[in-house]
């Protein structure tokens, strides 16, 4: 196994939080904004919005940001990274042409709310994508973090503009994330100098194909994943009502902090599996079992964390009109902790080039989703989401088990798993039934869990960080 991987993996991870930690609690940060000055059907609506967006942009575009990070990441020669941004930018401008089709098409036939800020926040989402990927593909995590700082002043202002200035409703959210988007895109395609990289001579039919080889299995599988994740929303509007999706849509947005600390180790991860050249030196087994172990602890410590921080704090973060949230906040929790280990294990199938059995563990995964979930909603409502994506994801983590045997052993551990029922089933008791104080205690008790469990990693990130800072005061005094 590389010496080099971990201390390569703690440096990108603290680049990334740092930039992306505020983007990324920031959600969290404006619920209280959002939630006592925009009404929950228009959150509702907003959400419902995103929903449809989260299938519709990766597939018409054929998630080629995704395909442009994993080839640029292989290439070690300029030129050959020039010709995979430039063979993927020609696909993605195939994808705008028939998104523009469909999307117009569509509003001639379907009557769309806000259709042009719909439109807008789809095709500045794309170009965001795009900048990002190139930004990590060119491995300038510096500007990658910064962006996320310069969407946070974007997105914070312009909310603020508009509710306390402006009096917007739903309008806010749109043009908030419009904004946020294009200006990010736009500093991150200045700043690595991104159409230098485009040069239409260097189109390549072999590197098209390649690629679009590789991205259509990715974007069907899109259909699968908002399947298995995303599809509930829109049931939920039709048997609960715009309402009801938008206190779903709060509660989702807690599980957020969880998501946010797994989505920054992802990027790491991401960029660490990718560069391993799997066909002649197999060390994603070694890597995957001692990153794996950290991020169940990393989860599990997250969530058990994070419950009686929920309760200390809702009234806080979260407007009258949300206040039926609180039920469904243990079971979301849950949801997210079983969601992010099957994201962690899903990077090794773009790792190993096996995109197409990634498809079959999403089919699955959202075939038992709906089927799950139009069973329960009508005798349990909101509830019956978290709980049908639960399983989803169970199954989906047996299925993966199953498909990547060839490539590495995923064991969870019953002991793991034992250990960490109990002491969710407790606080989860906790939170339902006791007050403030009681979980302030149990917040403390865990923390200092958490400290103690994850106290190698936080040594081995206390001493890069003492050496960086002791290397950069010896370049200056030098």
């Amino acid at each position: 196994m590389s010496t080099n991987y971990k201390k390569g993996m703690l440096k990108t991870t603290i680049i990334y939080f740092i930039g992306q930690m505020s983007t990324r609690f920031l959600s969290i940060l404006l619920l209280p904004l959002y939630t006592n000055y925009i009404s929950s059907e228009a959150y509702g609506y907003f959400d419902i919005v995103q929903t449809y967006l989260n299938v519709a942009v990766p597939f018409l575009f054929f998630e080629v940001w995704s395909a442009m990070l994993r080839f640029t990441l292989e290439q070690k020669e300029s030129s050959d990274k020039v010709r995979v941004i430039t063979n993927s930018t020609v696909i993605c401008s195939i994808g705008l042409v028939l998104f523009c089709a469909v999307f117009w098409i569509a509003a001639l036939f379907i009557e769309i709310d806000y259709a042009p800020y719909v439109f807008a926040y789809a095709v500045s989402w794309m170009l965001q994508l795009m900048a990002m990927a190139a930004c990590r593909g060119l491995q300038d995590n510096i500007s990658y973090a910064l962006t996320g700082v310069i969407g946070v002043f974007v997105v914070t202002g312009l909310s603020l503009l508009g509710v306390f200035v402006f009096h917007w409703g739903i309008e806010t959210l749109f043009i908030a994330n419009i904004a946020s988007f294009l200006i990010q895109a736009l500093f991150v395609m200045f700043r690595v100098r991104f159409f230098r990289y485009i040069r239409p001579r260097l189109f390549d039919r072999g590197i098209f194909k390649q690629i679009l080889k590789f991205c259509i299995p990715l974007s069907i599988n899109t259909i699968f994943y908002w399947l298995l994740n995303s599809v509930n929303r829109i049931i939920i509007v039709e048997f609960l009502g715009y309402s009801a999706n938008g206190v779903y849509s709060v509660a989702n947005k807690l599980g957020n902090i969880i998501t946010a600390l797994v989505a920054i180790f992802m990027l790491s991860w991401q960029e660490t599996v990718y560069k391993l050249d799997y066909q002649e030196n197999n060390e994603i087994q070694l890597i995957y079992d001692n990153e794996f172990k950290n991020i169940k602890s990393l989860l599990a410590m997250g969530v058990l964390c994070l419950l009686p921080f929920t309760n200390v704090f809702f009234d806080l973060l979260i407007g009258a009109d949300y206040a039926e949230a609180f039920g469904l906040i243990a079971p979301m929790y849950l949801m997210v902790f079983i969601t992010s280990l099957n994201s962690f294990i899903d990077v090794v199938y773009s790792a190993v080039h096996d995109t197409r059995s990634l498809l079959y563990v999403k089919i699955i995964g959202g075939v038992v989703n709906v089927a799950v979930m139009l069973l329960l909603v009508k005798f349990i409502g909101l509830y019956a989401s978290p709980i049908a994506i639960i399983l989803a994801q169970i199954a989906a983590l047996i299925a993966n088990k199953f498909f990547l045997r060839r490539y590495v052993r995923i064991t969870i551990g019953i002991r793991f798993i034992l250990v960490f029922g109990l002491v969710f089933a407790l606080s989860s008791f906790i939170y339902m039934t006791q007050g403030k104080w009681i979980n302030g205690l149990w917040l403390v008790l865990c923390g200092v869990g958490c400290l103690f469990i994850l106290r190698k990693t936080l040594l081995q990130v206390f001493i890069l960080l003492k050496s960086r800072f002791k290397h950069a005061k010896d370049k200056e005094n030098d």
